[in-house]
């Protein structure tokens, strides 16, 4: 912003109100004396006073601001979830910080990127191990949203991150543990730990997050109307487990059906948590399915979950099959059920069915080959 004040005669007065500095917040007025013919060689001047003032701006600032100071400001603003600021935090400690931290930001181009990412490729793990395609795409997100973010307050001309090109992603292969596999795991945790075995029905029936399981209550429940709405998940932040009162997107808030083998197991769980939730004096509709025997208002930790889990794994002898593994089950035993991709989609709380496709596209052909058969059946060959 900036004005002109005639003085006399050929003599003007400049004014520029420079924006405030970023990171002190101080305001500072620029002004200036010129002998120009009139007014409109006096906005001239003021406009090329303006433009020189935002170009030295940007060279001071850029200065001062390096890349560890640019990430500190974004991960303190930032509107992500408490769960993604951390991963973002400790991602970006790991593997950008050491390399260009201390490095002014507009020293950072595009060719710095993708040196960078092609050395964490090579051996930017742990002990010197090399980094995954999909691990190094997740620590270009957030450097591309604080660059971004230092181009928008104007401490840099354009975005380095925007333009640089992290390793692609191959397609994920999902390999789904079989039906016989699925069985046995629930008839191995029911006879270990009967509620652990209802988590784990639950699982293969609904094909829910890890979080989302865990942050089940009673209250989600309609036993009679054999539905459950998922509305809240479990996010670990640091060491400590926080509910979030919305699931990862909009769709992942949804209602899905129950099978009636999951819903005969939860009525009897409902009936044993009652009688210990009496003697503890809470409420059924305020504990949590799967929270500690103790204090069952408290949800179950992720992390308990997976050590369970993995205990569960050992005894059933199953091999590596992970908890998400289930998810993946369902989905390919819809799909493979002749079920359409939006109602699996909708299951499993994807943003859209080409989310959905985009994981389990190669299993449709088997589909499409039961479909060629089908469609010929009693067409051309004789009504046979």
């Amino acid at each position: 912003m900036g004005s002109v004040q005639h003085l006399t005669g050929d003599r003007w007065r400049l004014f520029v109100e420079a924006p405030p500095d970023p990171l002190t917040g101080q305001r500072r007025r620029v002004t200036r004396l010129v002998r120009v013919p009139g007014k409109r060689a006096a906005n001239q001047a003021l406009a090329e006073l303006t433009e020189q003032i935002r170009q030295a701006r940007w060279e001071q600032r850029t200065r001062r601001v390096t890349v560890d100071e640019l990430l500190d400001e974004f991960l303190d603003q930032t509107d992500a979830e408490r769960s993604t600021v951390e991963r973002w935090r400790q991602a970006l400690s790991c593997q950008i910080r050491p390399h260009i931290g201390d490095k002014p930001i507009d020293a950072i181009d595009v060719r710095t990127l993708e040196v960078l990412y092609r050395r964490l490729a090579e051996g930017g793990g742990r002990r010197g191990r090399p980094l995954s395609a999909s691990t190094i795409r997740k620590v270009h997100v957030p450097l591309r949203l604080a660059f971004e973010q230092a181009r928008r307050w104007g401490w840099i001309a354009a975005n380095p991150a925007a333009d640089a090109h992290p390793p692609k992603v191959g397609r994920q292969v999902v390999q789904p543990p079989s039906d016989d596999v699925l069985d046995r795991l629930i008839r191995v945790a029911e006879a270990r730990d009967v509620d652990f075995a209802v988590l784990v029905r639950l699982g293969v029936n609904l094909g829910a997050r890890r979080g989302e399981i865990c942050a089940l209550r009673w209250s989600d429940f309609d036993l009679d109307g054999a539905t459950v709405t998922i509305r809240r998940v479990v996010q670990m932040v640091g060491h400590e487990a926080i509910v979030v009162e919305r699931a990862k997107t909009a769709a992942s808030v949804r209602s899905a059906a129950l099978g009636p083998a999951v819903v005969a197991a939860l009525r009897a769980m409902r009936h044993r948590h009652q009688e210990r939730n009496l003697a503890l004096g809470i409420g059924a509709e305020d504990s949590y399915l799967f929270g500690p025997d103790k204090d069952p208002r408290r949800p179950m930790n992720p992390g308990v979950l997976n050590v369970r889990w993995r205990r569960l794994r050992k005894a059933a002898g199953v091999g590596d099959v992970r908890f998400h593994d289930l998810r993946h089950a369902v989905a390919t035993r819809m799909l493979g059920q002749g079920y359409d991709v939006r109602t699996v989609a909708g299951r499993l709380g994807h943003a859209n069915a080409s989310m959905t496709l985009g994981v389990y596209a190669h299993f449709l052909p088997a589909r499409d080959a039961a479909a060629a058969v089908s469609l010929e059946e009693g067409i051309g060959n004789g009504g046979q």
